[in-house]
């Protein structure tokens, strides 16, 4: 009979010991920080320099599918994207790392890209980012501002 007991006897005291042991930010000796210490540390460490909010939209030219964004050729076999982006002004094409060319802005920040036909689907991205210079070849796309994926689909 003892051994049935001490299976719930142990639980209990556990429970007991956690719950009278709780320590508060105001006792000597504490490692545990308030709230407001908490928000504190939290406003000391932000940068200044944090990268501002952009974003990046399509008017037309892409449909959204599983894959993300996919445009598709029109009669004559060309693309034609248009969009726009806020919170940013410079706006380039990148394909596996590489800046091939920065997409002219208007001053309402809308932008045009237009591609000759192509013989096979290719993904290209779409990045708002004013870091960037035409021909780098070092581009981490998980570090940019804003990134949009479009595949050119051949029919």
């Amino acid at each position: 009979m003892l051994k049935k007991l001490i299976g719930p006897l142990a639980v209990i005291s556990l429970s007991l010991f956690a719950c009278g042991n709780e320590e508060t930010s105001e006792s000597p000796g504490s490692t545990i920080a308030s709230p407001d210490e908490i928000m504190s540390q939290i406003i000391e460490g932000s940068s200044e320099d944090e990268r501002p909010s952009v974003s990046l939209d399509f008017n037309s030219g892409v449909e959204w599918t599983d894959e993300g964004y996919t445009s598709y050729p029109s009669e004559d076999n060309s693309y034609l994207v248009n969009g726009y982006i806020e919170g940013g002004d410079k706006l380039f094409l990148v394909q596996d790392g590489e800046v091939l060319e920065e997409i002219m802005l208007s001053e309402n920040l809308d932008f045009e890209y237009a591609m000759e036909p192509i013989s096979e689907t290719q993904v290209f991205y779409l990045v708002a980012d004013n870091r960037l210079k035409v021909g780098q070849t070092d581009v981490d796309l998980d570090e940019v501002d804003r990134v949009e994926k479009i595949t050119f689909a051949v029919e």
